[in-house]
């Protein structure tokens, strides 16, 4: 295990978010007022593919389609921008695709920026960081000009044509350091493979149809799955912890004699595997005691493109069994070409006949907002 104290590594970003994860694992989820119903095994209308009267509950009976939009097509195309339930705390970003069988949670951090210089070490790399030198000053003018451009809505609401005007901002940008200022890049994704359940279009998933239900309370900031399946009733409860930095999402099955059995592992970003580096996953399975097992999972990489450092840990407790585990290799979902790839291995933790898995996960990056180099200097 990692020792957290006063002598704790300041380099070490797996045990950075390893404590964050560990701060939350007793966060109580928000339970709703119970309400009979007889026709679906969850005592509540919330907990049901039916309106319990909450206006600020949003809905669907269907979990979100995981396909990806064909190559040149708009990232709008993707199904995930129009259906997903999307949370966050202002820099860890997550969403639930829902899928009864093999969940996949999406998560972003907002650091994990792959701008900047190519080599932090090298005072000599190009990037400038924006309009920073003096030869950019003179761009001053320019910039004062585009204002007042925007400004004017006489015959645009954008105060021009809207390409026009972006190419008119691009212009403004800092020289040759143009082509470093880049974007975030996607981090990666938490994946549940369970054994012991259909998938939902399956013969066998009518139950889980008919009782499916995906869902979000604006009012709590909490997104469900609930679902229904051998006289047994799933439930799935997500949110992300602004105080502690985290997310956390809850698994639970009752009213049954099923259990919860599934396979949880962590991988970098879908897309394209040549944007990060020098993947590890790694596992620890603690000994447990009073009847709740843990274990973490951890993630470690670099991005190709300036070398900057990122790190995952998902911690669970259960009642359930847990074992060591191994995915030898993932067909991301989507298209064939840039969009989805197959990735792997990935190490992970088995849960077997568990009523409950708490899961708490976090990230972090060596990024840091400190002109030139944008790093906080540690090394693991």
């Amino acid at each position: 295990m990692y020792r957290i104290g006063k002598k704790r590594r300041r380099g070490s970003l797996v045990a950075k978010v390893l404590v964050i994860a560990m701060i939350v694992t007793m966060i109580p989820l928000l339970p709703a007022a119970p309400v009979a119903a007889a026709e679906f095994l969850a005592d509540t209308p919330s907990d049901q593919p039916v309106s319990d009267g909450n206006k600020d509950r949003l809905w669907h009976k269907f979990p979100v389609d995981q396909a990806l939009p064909a190559s040149g097509q708009n990232a709008n195309a993707h199904p995930w921008s129009q259906q997903a339930w999307l949370m966050g705390n202002g820099n860890l970003g997550t969403f639930m695709y829902g899928d009864p069988a093999r969940e996949r949670i999406h998560i972003n951090d907002k650091t994990l920026w792959k701008g900047g210089k190519q080599d932090p070490a090298n005072a000599a790399d190009p990037y400038e960081g924006g309009n920073r030198t003096a030869a950019n000053a003179t761009r001053k003018s320019g910039l004062d000009a585009f204002r007042a451009v925007l400004d004017d809505k006489t015959t645009h609401v954008f105060g021009g044509v809207f390409a026009t005007i972006n190419s008119q901002l691009s212009a403004l940008m800092a020289g040759s350091s143009t082509t470093r200022m880049q974007s975030y890049n996607d981090f990666g994704n938490m994946y549940m493979e369970f054994t012991d359940i259909p998938a939902f279009t399956d013969d066998e998933g009518a139950d889980i149809r008919n009782s499916y239900v995906r869902s979000l309370d604006m009012n709590t900031g909490i997104s469900y799955v609930n679902f229904d399946y051998k006289n047994s009733h799933y439930k799935r409860e997500s949110f992300v912890s602004y105080p502690d930095k985290a997310g956390v999402t809850n698994l639970t099955v009752d009213q049954g004699s099923q259990k919860l059995n599934f396979n949880l592992f962590l991988t970098d970003e879908e897309l394209d595997g040549t944007r990060e580096r020098g993947l590890e996953t790694k596992v620890e399975l603690d000994a447990g005691g009073a009847g709740i097992h843990s274990g973490t999972v951890s993630i470690q990489f670099y991005l190709n493109d300036n070398k900057l450092k990122a790190a995952m840990t998902a911690k669970v407790l259960t009642d359930g069994e847990l074992t060591t585990y191994t995915k030898n290799s993932l067909q991301f979902p989507g298209t064939s070409g840039t969009n989805g790839r197959t990735g792997g291995p990935y190490n992970g933790i088995t849960i077997s006949n568990a009523t409950y898995a708490t899961l708490v996960y976090a990230t972090g990056t060596d990024y840091k907002n400190d002109y030139p180099n944008y790093r906080t200097g540690e090394t693991d």
